[in-house]
């Protein structure tokens, strides 16, 4: 599973994403918003492209966009231990940070993102090896998911 991200980096653009696979079938994500977003499993292997564009086709201003590989990890993942905290930063809009770990059927866990400096409002997602997942991504300083592995 692959997913991409478009972010309002300054001015009113509202970026829409489609992706366009090597057969030319496609997926969108286009709404009125500072942000949109794809969570794909991709059904081909080849040159994929990602087309972004405002949403209004009136509007310009800046945007990033974000790709990061799900499932398996990207080998941008860091690496995480039961009982660790990390620290990171959300540096442009748009940004993804990945945490891998390892755990068993059964455990009963517990993932919190928690604002540090800034504004932000850390959304945590966790991710099954099936894909599956659970979200916690409210406005506000922290977020928290709590799930028992399968």
């Amino acid at each position: 599973m692959a997913r991409r991200r478009a972010a309002r980096a300054g001015g009113s653009v509202a970026p829409c994403l489609q992706l366009v696979a090597p057969d030319a079938s496609s997926v969108s994500a286009c709404q009125p918003a500072p942000a949109n977003r794809l969570d794909v499993t991709l059904a081909l292997a080849g040159t994929h492209t990602i087309i972004v564009r405002d949403f209004f086709n009136t509007v310009t201003g800046a945007y990033v966009v974000a790709l990061d590989r799900i499932v398996p990890p990207s080998a941008a993942a860091r690496a995480m231990q039961y009982g660790q905290s990390l620290i990171d930063d959300l540096g442009v809009s748009a940004d993804l940070d990945l945490f891998v770990f390892n755990g068993s059927a059964g455990d009963v866990i517990s993932a919190s993102a928690t604002r540090r400096t800034g504004s932000v409002s850390p959304c945590v997602e966790l991710g099954s090896p099936t894909g599956v997942r659970t979200t916690a991504c409210a406005a506000g300083p922290n977020n928290q998911v709590q799930a028992t592995l399968t």
